[in-house]
């Protein structure tokens, strides 16, 4: 009998989680040291395993998930709506500011430069030479992303707040280091998930680590909206975190890209950039096709000549970690958006009846956009076969595969 009570005693295991997203709850305990000290020991027990029932579930996932929850608390939060309150009088007194006008979407004018500024003719206004051009663009890319680096360190030092409270912190901090207006309900939305799913941190790390693929996606444009296409795919192919891509992006405007080539820009905004860290990235307008790797993956996801001759080769499908057989390639970002495309003239595939996975050809618009040509919506037959013309190749098999092929240029 004595078992049954503790039995009764103890708290059934939750099971309708998703085992991923979080929600934020705000609360009030009173200003004394020993309510404070039982509150934090009621939300401890969580993590404690006599607490569960373990004929409900696992108490060992139970404990994890309580100690994630302890590990989030946030006791000090008074001193965190102060300094959100210090910063935004001191934003509020500074000239210049913030837009009069504020919409749900930052204004995008259209960019001065998509006219004017290519790599070739008279050198731009605002700069004294091409070698200028190249050098200053190499390092305000550079800038752009220590800017962003701060921008999101700064977010991710705002922890646990809920979602009104977060839209006036990120205004904040965007506003301080130049970012552009973007505090759309959105990005809030964006921020909030990645608070609450304690992922900021790690967006944060896999951003500081491709600082060399962001500066070369600008560095290597030849205007600002394949500038701004290829910033978006480095964000899509390096980070993990849905939101997190979603909430960059939304940071990285054309606008903003745009002032890197406005020109006149000050020695001591440049003084600490090295323009040769730019000198393995490829020419702006450059174009190749190459295999592709997945995220998570180590190793291209299939091999085989790619050179657009239109010769005849065979491609040969690699094993990726998700336990699939890829034979994936595409254009370069650096490619300039209206000649990003390819003849794929599909003469064989080596998968029989169902053994396919799945397949998908894309097309890139002179605007940089994607367009999906054609898709295997479910269907596990191999691609039809014949001409496509695009800009990205995938097909995926339930076993290793090869595909004839020619490749040519338009």
């Amino acid at each position: 009998m004595p078992g049954k009570t503790r039995a009764r005693s103890q708290i059934r295991i939750p099971d309708d989680w998703d085992g991923v997203n979080y929600k934020t709850v705000m609360l009030c305990v009173p200003d004394s040291e020993l309510w404070c000290a039982a509150f934090t020991g009621a939300v401890s027990t969580l993590a404690r395993g006599r607490y569960w029932d373990a004929e409900t579930g696992s108490v060992l996932d139970a404990i994890a998930t309580g100690d994630a929850i302890f590990e989030s608390l946030q006791m000090n939060c008074n001193d965190v709506f102060d300094g959100i309150s210090a910063t935004l009088k001191d934003i509020s007194l500074s000239a210049g500011c913030c837009p009069a006008d504020v919409t749900d979407e930052p204004p995008v004018n259209p960019p001065a430069n998509e006219t004017e500024f290519v790599y070739d003719g008279a050198i731009p206004p605002g700069f004294g030479s091409w070698e200028d051009v190249n050098d200053q663009v190499c390092q305000l890319a550079q800038k752009y992303h220590a800017d962003m680096v701060k921008v999101i360190t700064e977010v991710e030092n705002y922890g646990s707040l809920g979602t009104s409270v977060g839209g006036i912190a990120l205004t904040a901090v965007t506003a301080l280091i130049s970012l552009p207006w973007t505090i759309a309900v959105g990005s809030v939305a964006a921020v909030v998930f990645l608070l609450t799913d304690f992922s900021l941190r790690v967006a944060r790390q896999e951003f500081e680590q491709l600082q060399f693929e962001w500066v070369c996606a600008i560095r290597s444009a030849d205007t600002v909206t394949v500038a701004k296409a290829n910033v978006d795919k480095v964000l899509e192919d390096n980070m993990s975190n849905a939101a997190a891509i979603a909430l960059l992006q939304s940071w990285v405007t054309i606008n903003w890209l745009n002032k890197i080539w406005e020109g006149n820009h000050t020695p001591s905004e440049l003084a600490q950039y090295d323009p040769g860290v730019c000198d393995p990235c490829p020419p702006p307008g450059a174009c190749e096709l190459v295999h592709k790797v997945r995220f998570g993956d180590s190793e291209q996801n299939s091999t085989g000549d790619l050179t657009p001759n239109g010769a005849s080769r065979v491609l040969t499908s690699q094993l990726a970690q998700n336990g699939f057989h890829y034979i994936e390639f595409e254009a370069t970002q650096f490619c300039s958006c209206a000649n990003a495309n390819y003849d794929f003239n599909v003469t064989a595939i080596s998968l029989i009846g169902n053994e396919g996975a799945g397949y998908s050809v894309w097309e890139k618009r002179p605007d940089c956009t994607l367009n999906l040509l054609i898709t295997s919506g479910g269907i596990q037959t191999a691609l039809p076969l014949g001409l496509y013309t695009g800009t990205a190749f995938s097909h995926v098999g339930d076993v290793p595969f090869t595909i004839t092929l020619s490749i040519s240029t338009i």
